[in-house]
């Protein structure tokens, strides 16, 4: 991305620990992110190209693919610049875009949609839904005072979109809402409050009084094994299954710097945000993890069809000591199968009555009485 070119001398591998990117190399360097050893060279374009990276289906299986690219529209500094691009984990690629900002950085992002390889727009006829995954903060910005302000806050600002979903929020003010938003609508969990995660705040947009715009700040501290690596990691396959007690009575865990979120319940009972993944969850740092800490921390966005390109900002508030950053994580959120079965054809219209059946031969009925005489 744009703001640490190419340049000689750096590290990529090295650990959060030790400060964060080399800079050394005079102008800034990065990490491309085929290699986490390799430096970008010069001329390399300033831009996350994710290939391929959606579809538009007609339902008949035919496809118009295209790429997302990501510019930043200011000036922008990494964390771990090894970490921008697509995230790995368990040795599989997941469908998430990773990009890594500094701490006490504040950035505006552009997303583009091309035709693929080039920079051609492509512009998305339908509706779109786009989810930012994984909002949270870090450690307390004094140490020990857990009831004070964090460090390492995330906040993502942006305007433009049609309806926002999250867990626990099931319906929108529009009663038909587009398929897209249906779909996420129908996953939400409605027992699910993210009040104590997510502070979300609309507001009209000083550029641009006819939009609507959205702050969301993540409240909550966070660590990168609690970060969900599918989006079957923020959806539940039974809404019930995060208020159940797990097994030993005891759900969560004292989190050491960033404080104790545990309690005890009765096994079995229905207490609300007990529940914990299952031991067999596919992220070895979930297992028999609440599902508070990973399913409360996003937000989808759905904008209407006819976009090629929609801005974004994102902001990572200080830290402790001036070093380390965050991660966040964003992907689209649609169907799993590219064709929808064919509609069938509608019924026939049942055939007419037929006439009544009056023989030739038949007389007529006789003629009603005459009245009585008076």
């Amino acid at each position: 991305l744009g703001g640490i070119p190419g340049g000689q001398g750096l590290d990529c591998l090295q650990s959060p620990n030790q400060g964060g990117p080399i800079t050394s190399c005079g102008a800034g360097c990065a990490c491309t992110p085929e290699s986490a050893a390799a430096v970008a060279g010069p001329g390399t374009p300033q831009e996350l190209r994710f290939s391929i990276a959606g579809a538009v289906f007609d339902g008949l299986g035919n496809s118009n693919r295209f790429d997302l690219v990501l510019t930043n529209q200011s000036a922008y500094t990494p964390w771990e610049s090894d970490k921008n691009g697509r995230q790995f984990a368990s040795g599989q690629t997941t469908p998430f875009a990773g990009v890594s900002m500094f701490a006490d950085t504040e950035v505006d992002f552009r997303i583009n949609f091309y035709d693929p390889g080039t920079n051609d727009p492509f512009v998305v006829n339908d509706d779109f839904v786009l989810c930012f995954y994984d909002m949270d903060a870090g450690v307390p910005l004094i140490v020990d005072d857990f009831n004070g302000p964090k460090s390492l806050v995330e906040t993502l600002t942006i305007c433009g979109w049609e309806n926002y979903i999250h867990q626990g929020r099931v319906t929108v003010t529009d009663p038909s809402p587009p398929f897209a938003t249906q779909l996420v609508l129908d996953a939400m969990c409605p027992n699910i409050d993210v009040s104590a995660y997510l502070d979300i705040t609309e507001f009209q947009n000083p550029n641009n009084p006819s939009e609507t715009c959205i702050s969301v700040v993540g409240l909550e501290s966070g660590r990168g094994s609690d970060n969900p690596q599918t989006r079957e990691s923020v959806i539940l396959d039974a809404c019930q299954d995060y208020d159940i007690c797990p097994a030993d009575g005891l759900s969560g865990a004292d989190r050491a710097q960033t404080g104790d979120d545990s309690f005890t319940c009765t096994p079995g009972s229905t207490v609300a945000a007990a529940g914990e993944f299952p031991a067999g969850q596919l992220e070895p740092g979930l297992r028999e993890q609440p599902f508070r800490w990973t399913v409360t921390k996003f937000i989808c966005l759905q904008y209407s069809g006819g976009r090629d390109q929609l801005d974004f900002t994102y902001k990572v508030s200080t830290s402790r000591t001036g070093q380390f950053g965050r991660n966040f994580l964003v992907s689209g959120f649609a169907v799993d199968t590219p064709c929808i079965a064919a509609l069938s054809p509608p019924p026939l219209p049942p055939p007419p009555s037929p006439p009544p059946n009056i023989s030739p031969n038949t007389p007529p009925p006789p003629p009603p009485p005459p009245p009585p005489s008076p």
